[in-house]
């Protein structure tokens, strides 16, 4: 097995399946651990819900930046390569644009993909 001193491994699954080292600093530490709890992921959709909410915060912050198409946009990263921005800077922009009250479906989906809408 290879090892990558001072490296992690960096697994990306949109667009495509790919991985690169990407280095880290030299006070990095990874703590590993067992909680003893099994989860039966396939189960329950909590972990893709997640995922599902942060992509759809994702697609707000990037029309409320701008974007023409912003379903283009699947993780903040991209927002902050796309608008140079950081992340403070869209921490702020979602406490503005984000509500503490769950929003619907038809709010996140619809709004998104008509170019003249309004959702704050």
């Amino acid at each position: 097995m290879e090892r990558f001193v001072g490296t992690a491994q960096l697994i990306e699954f949109v667009p495509k399946l790919c991985g690169e080292k990407v280095r880290l600093p030299e006070e990095a530490m990874f703590l590993v651990a067992n909680s003893l709890v099994t989860a039966n992921k396939a189960a329950s959709c909590a972990f893709n819900q997640r995922v599902a909410e942060t992509r759809m915060a994702t697609w707000i912050l990037a029309k409320k930046l701008g974007a023409h198409n912003p379903m283009d946009f699947c993780k903040m990263k991209s927002l902050e390569l796309e608008f140079g921005t950081n992340a403070e800077m869209l921490l702020k922009t979602a406490m503005k644009v984000l509500t503490q009250k769950p929003f619907s479906i038809a709010q996140v989906y619809l709004p998104v993909l008509i170019v003249d809408f309004n959702i704050y």
